[in-house]
């Protein structure tokens, strides 16, 4: 969720904020098989979302 200070920093207690418009990841994927998919796991844990 991004946000925004409108008064002063983020480490503030007494800051206001404005919340902007939410997002989502967009996840891509394809169905068939990939040939040349010599991956490891934490590379494709990683480069999942674009």
């Amino acid at each position: 969720m991004p946000v925004k200070a409108l008064d002063g920093d983020l480490e503030k207690d007494s800051l206001r904020v404005l919340i902007g418009t939410p997002f989502l990841l967009d996840h891509q994927f394809k169905t068939e098989v990939d040939e040349e998919g010599n991956i490891g796991n934490v590379s494709a844990s990683l480069n999942q979302f674009k």
